[in-house]
């Protein structure tokens, strides 16, 4: 047999089965042998491919969802591959965390009545987009100050310390 990726003759011992299947023409059931073989199966799999693909169908979600909100949309995926390998919020420059769904990037408008474009765009984390929503910079950074005070009179009046997490230094 030959590998569809390596494009290698192969022996049939070194391809695997993807499984039982029922096509038309087959008895249910019955296992089919897959066209890929095992070595380039386990490279894929160890060579960040998977990872590679997940990211891209990520990226091209986001992409259809905003064009799908505005019609006045100029981003494209080097605009926000661009931001996303920084890693970082623009705003607050806080890393951006997959785990922890306030510290994941999201596309702010600065302007939320103009549309998706590259002058009006930036991306941040989520958490700080949804404080922010409709108002200003400013506004969210007088939350956030008022926060950080509320905090910091808990700390004084409980005794409880209160540390910030090494990720979001």
């Amino acid at each position: 047999m030959i590998c569809n990726v390596c494009g290698d003759d192969k022996a049939d011992g070194d391809f695997s089965f993807s499984g039982l299947i029922g096509k038309k023409g087959q008895r249910k059931g019955q296992r089919l042998r897959r066209t890929t073989c095992k070595k380039c199966i386990n490279k894929r799999k160890h060579d960040g491919s998977t990872e590679s693909r997940r990211f891209k169908q990520h990226e091209d979600a986001v992409l259809r969802n905003i064009k799908r909100r505005s019609d006045n949309c100029n981003l494209n995926r080097q605009w926000l591959r661009e931001r996303l390998n920084a890693g970082v919020c623009e705003l607050t420059h806080l890393r951006f965390d997959y785990t922890k769904s306030i510290f994941r990037p999201s596309i702010d408008r600065i302007d939320p009545n103009k549309g998706y474009i590259t002058d009006n765009c930036r991306l941040v984390c989520l958490g700080f987009n949804m404080m922010r929503s409709d108002s200003s910079d400013e506004d969210a950074f007088i939350l956030a100050k008022a926060i950080v005070n509320a905090k910091e009179r808990l700390k004084q009046n409980s005794g409880i310390i209160y540390e910030t997490p090494n990720w979001a230094r």
